[in-house]
């Protein structure tokens, strides 16, 4: 049996097989949907997760270098404007070495309220903290995961 999963779908549920330790989440468009299918693992015991909701994308990488600092595994989810709050402390996790997953769902970058798809805001990370930090771009849906991938379209599907 073939399950389809859109892209979001998709990275929670490798996000899933990995079984993190630590989750900082805060939603933003179009990588709401990460947190919302693992927060649901994390409630049907699917994982062994603490989830953490946060006030901004800034906690959530906050919550994410303090756990990997202690020995935890920890990811988190952003897109757009969100990734770009968090540059400040993506050079701590690269200068601490610290290796934290983040899904990155590409989106543009600012104007009034853009949502179309656009390297912007990943392009800034790698700028912002060296290509060292980026280990791979994914650019299709079917290749799973974890930095960064196609913004949600309805036609981008990832088959397990």
């Amino acid at each position: 049996m073939t399950a389809c999963l859109s892209g979001n779908e998709a990275i929670a549920y490798a996000m899933k097989q990995i079984n993190p330790d630590v989750m900082g989440a805060f939603p933003i468009t179009p990588s709401t949907e990460i947190p919302e299918y693992f927060a649901q693992y994390v409630a049907d015991g699917e994982v062994n997760t603490e989830y953490v909701t946060v006030e901004s994308e800034h906690s959530s990488m906050s919550v994410c270098i303090a756990a990997q600092a202690a020995g935890a595994r920890a990811v988190c989810a952003t897109s757009s404007c969100g990734l770009a709050l968090m540059y400040e402390l993506l050079y701590v996790a690269a200068s601490c070495r610290l290796p934290i997953t983040l899904a990155c769902v590409n989106r543009a970058l600012s104007g009034p309220i853009i949502i179309n798809h656009d390297y912007s805001d990943s392009m800034g990370a790698v700028t912002a903290v060296g290509s060292r930090f980026m280990p791979k771009t994914i650019r299709r849906p079917t290749t799973i995961l974890l930095w960064p991938c196609r913004s949600e379209r309805p036609q981008a599907y990832a088959c397990r």
